[in-house]
Parts: C-alpha cells; structure tokens; sequence
C-alpha cells in the first residue's frame, strides 16, 4: 500500500495502545465500588441447580464469590485452582460461590451446565447473575474474586487468576483470626 496508508495504520495501532494503557492505569487508580475493608453489599442470586444463594457468608464463615465467564480465559484459567481450594477447605468453615456473568446468551444454563461437566466443577455452588450481583460488587473485569470474612467484611479482592496454595492461605490465616 501507499506510504500514508501505512502511516495511518501505524497511527491507529499507537492510538488504540495509548488508549489501553490509560485506561489500565485510570481503573488501576479507580478503587473498586466494594474495596478490601468495605462491608459486603447483601446480595442474593440464583443457584443454576435451582435455589437461592446469599453472597453474604454465614455465621462463623468465610465466603469466596468469583465473578467468571465461560468466553473468559482467565477465568478458564482459574477453575482448577478455584476447585482445588474448595477440595483442600471442605472440612473448613468455608464456602465458594461461581457467579456465572454470560449475559444474552440463549441457552445459558444448558451452556454453563456443558462447561462446569467439561472444567469437572459440577460439585461447585455455580450462580447466575443477571447483573444485580456484579452490579453491587462494581464488578468491571473478569475473573474478580473476593474473600469475605464472617463479619461481612472484605477482607481479599483481586483480579485474575491466583493459585491454589495462595488462596487457601489467605482463608486460613482467616480463620486463625488473622
């Protein structure tokens, strides 16, 4: 092509990287709408088994909400590590909700019903958001999870994919009262 054709080309790339480095660093300096040390919104959502789930943890528990979609890597990612620390704290004062964040899509519990059978995850509580629950976590990147203490405070929150022997680190020295 012409030599401006390539300029423009090279112009939009530069722009479009500017624009995302900004915008990573604008939501890095934005806290999030539930930071660490917030009291956690009381939010219920619905169980794709059928039912009804609070987000808010019981009595003398710890409560991990992970905010995931089925298109998000990241997310995919972290399904063996989620379900290793839901095996490792099965005897603890714990317990983990997946809340499911495929909006529009038809079929959508049939589709996170393949995928939790496909990612062996089907023995998890799996959740489905309308938007409410996302909504009230300020939830605006996937996977977002969040360790709430049995205050209702919370205690953990980041973005992305952390390993199994982290996770299960933080909650126990939780529950040591730490």
């Amino acid at each position: 092509g012409a030599p401006w054709q390539r300029w423009l080309v090279f112009a939009a790339l530069v722009s479009f990287a500017l624009y995302n480095v900004v915008s990573h660093v604008e939501e890095a300096r934005t806290p999030p709408k539930v930071a660490v040390g917030a009291q956690a919104p009381k939010v219920t959502t619905t169980l794709i088994r059928g039912g009804k789930v609070s987000l808010t943890p019981a009595p003398g528990a710890l409560l991990l909400p992970d905010f995931w979609a089925t298109w998000c890597k990241p997310c995919v990612r972290s399904m063996p590590e989620l379900l290793a620390v839901d095996r490792r704290l099965e005897d603890k004062p714990f317990r983990m909700v997946l809340i499911n964040q495929d909006f529009g899509v038809d079929g959508r519990k049939e589709l996170i019903r393949n995928f939790a059978r496909s990612h062996a995850i089907e023995g998890l509580p799996v959740a489905i958001d309308k938007g409410p629950a996302a909504h009230a976590w300020g939830v605006n990147r996937l996977p977002t999870t969040v360790i709430i203490d049995s205050s209702g405070i919370v205690r953990h929150r980041w973005t992305g994919v952390e390993d199994a022997d982290t996770v299960v680190g933080l909650v126990e020295a939780l529950l040591k009262g730490g």
